[in-house]
């Protein structure tokens, strides 16, 4: 028994020992455990406009499955709109406001262990709003404009206000210079988003363009028939209704200015006296301050009755009238100055009667007919006549002036003597006459506008001789306004009538009272006189108005023309800056003398 206990303990024993010897083997012999999971997460630290997007990657390790992430933001799976949100792939949108706080926290969570986690921390800030602006600088002409444009960024709001120096910019962006000259003006484009934001280009304005004038014509304007006027068409460039028009000399009788467009501007002078006016006018355009002041135009003024006379001394004398008041000027036959003596009552016209050398006034108003000697001393009061003459012819020792409907002559042979008259109807509106010998008879040819008749009237008398002769293609004048000229060439019988108006000189056979020719010219006529020793009519005239220079005087030529033939020769230029308004030969048919205001100058006859 005792021998069977020791054996069951012996056996007991080794079995303990063989358990313990394989407990301690599975202990210390078999595989490790797994690692755990790790996460990581780039970047770690962000900075997000709201609005804006950032991308973000999380790392796991020790995933033997591959779970993957899920994302959350703030611990808000996904996130949310306070925070901002995160797609499954990472992808943070900030809010569209900065939460409070700003920073927040984006966590990457592993789905195997969601113990293991790892975060970043992003700071959600407001948008930077930037603006820029194109072009960013311009150079532009008075009155020229230049499209803008804005970019803004940092904001859904892109919208701009626009302010300007130096012009106006519209809501578009659309600038127009419209100050004066200067390299100190902007355009400036201000954020609505943010009104702190701006962008702004220079803008450099060149002095805005002062007038410019291209051309003047002048044209005769009718008054009541006994008078004339003359509007004076300015045409040019960049005109303003605040225009200045400045005439040298100034013109009486008043004179109104109108703005017809940018391009042209008319200038009345006021009645009467003005058409009086010799030579050469000067005109420029300037703002109403004075600056800005065109170029210069000289011009002339058509129909001017104050033509040259010549007495048996070879001396000249030409009538100046400014303001209504009139000034002789005497000039020696070598064309020097003489002498000055003054008229008054509305001097119109001045006649020289080469006989008697008498000089003989016209006048619209006082007195009508005047006479002096050669020295400027008063011969004959009035001659006893109505007021109004405007036109006057002397020649063999009568003198004869037109008045509205009624011919005026004067003998001057007598100091005491008083004028004769036509009677009523026989002239129809004066407005040229003649007078000289035909045959045993000293005439009177009057050119009457009212009817557009030529009568012949004998001095002695103070009759018709024949029948008045009505002109064809001429253009019949109710008054004053182109009267033309009668030139008589007793030697030749002829008649020259200048037809300013239409261009043309119509030769007539002073005792038959017929045409014999007709003789077109071209450009502007000024005048004509006779070279009765050649029998021939100098014309003045400007060949092309359109074409003159303003910086010129007036391009005056001098044709003679043949008053049997009608052959007309070009003669030698008169001297360029003279514009004559009243001409004669001298008594040895060598020279022309040319008078303009205050002159005389002489030039050869060839």
């Amino acid at each position: 028994m005792r021998l069977r206990a020791k054996i069951n303990a012996i056996v007991l024993a080794a079995s303990l020992l063989i358990l313990a010897g394989c407990g301690g083997g599975s202990v210390g012999g078999g595989p490790p455990p797994p690692p755990p999971i790790t996460v990581s997460v780039s970047p770690t630290t962000a900075s997000v406009v709201t609005n804006a997007t950032q991308k973000f990657s999380a790392a796991v390790s020790n995933d033997s499955n591959n779970a993957g992430v899920t994302w959350d933001v703030g611990g808000v799976q996904g996130g949310n709109t306070t925070l901002g949100t995160i797609s499954t792939d990472g992808n943070y949108i900030a809010p569209a406001n900065v939460p409070n706080p700003a920073v927040v926290k984006v966590a990457a969570i592993s789905k195997a262990d969601p113990t293991k986690s790892a975060s970043a921390s992003v700071t959600v800030t407001a948008p930077v709003i930037t603006i820029s602006i194109t072009p960013t600088s311009a150079a532009l002409n008075f009155g020229q404009t230049q499209q803008f444009g804005a970019t803004v960024t940092g904001t859904s709001n892109t919208s701009v206000t626009w302010t300007s120096t130096g012009g106006t910019v519209s809501g578009s962006g659309l600038y127009t210079a419209s100050n004066g000259a200067g390299n100190s003006f902007s355009v400036t484009a201000t954020s609505v988003a943010d009104t702190s934001k701006s962008a702004s280009a220079t803008i450099t304005i060149s002095a805005p363009p002062g007038p410019a004038i291209s051309g003047v014509s002048a044209f005769s304007v009718p008054c009541n028939g006994e008078c004339f006027g003359n509007k004076i068409v300015i045409t040019g460039s960049n005109f303003t209704s605040t225009d200045l028009v400045h005439l040298s000399p100034a013109l009486s009788g008043g004179s109104g200015v109108t703005l017809v467009s940018s391009t042209e501007i008319d200038l009345f002078a006021g009645w009467d006296s003005p058409a009086y006016y010799p030579g050469q006018f000067t005109v420029f355009v300037s703002r109403s301050d004075g600056s800005n002041p065109s170029n210069s135009w000289k011009f002339g003024l058509k129909d001017n009755r104050n033509w040259l006379g010549r007495n048996a001394n070879g001396h000249f004398y030409t009538l100046e009238v400014l303001s209504d008041q009139g000034t002789v000027h005497q000039y020696a036959a070598d064309g020097s100055h003489v002498a000055d003596f003054p008229v008054s009552g509305g001097a119109r016209a001045i006649a020289v009667d080469a006989q008697t050398g008498t000089v003989v006034i016209a006048q619209r108003a006082g007195g009508a007919l005047v006479t002096y000697d050669q020295n400027g001393t008063q011969v004959n009061g009035d001659g006893n006549a109505a007021a109004g003459e405007t036109v006057v012819d002397a020649a063999n020792g009568v003198a004869c002036a037109g008045r509205g409907n009624v011919l005026d002559c004067l003998d001057l042979t007598n100091p005491n003597a008083t004028a004769v008259s036509t009677a009523a109807g026989v002239v129809n509106s004066v407005c040229g006459v003649a007078v000289g010998p035909i045959g045993a008879e000293l005439d009177a040819f009057v050119r009457s506008c009212g009817n557009g008749q030529v009568v012949r009237i004998n001095t002695a008398t103070m009759k018709v001789s024949g029948t008045p002769l009505q002109l064809a293609g001429v253009s019949n004048e109710a008054s004053l306004t182109a009267r033309g000229q009668l030139i008589l060439f007793a030697t030749e019988n002829r008649l020259a009538f200048l037809d300013p108006t239409d261009s043309q000189v119509v030769f007539i056979d002073a005792t038959a009272m017929t045409v014999q020719k007709t003789v077109a010219l071209t450009g502007t006529v000024y005048g004509a006189f006779g070279d009765q020793a050649s029998g021939k009519l100098v014309v003045v005239y400007n060949p092309d108005v359109a074409g003159q220079s303003g910086s010129q005087a007036v391009p005056v030529k001098l044709l003679a023309v043949d008053v049997v033939s009608g052959a007309t020769m070009s003669l030698t230029n008169p001297q360029a800056d003279i514009l004559p308004t009243g001409g004669c030969v001298s008594m040895d048919g060598k020279s022309i003398a040319l008078s303009e205001r205050g002159r005389l100058v002489l030039t050869p006859n060839q």
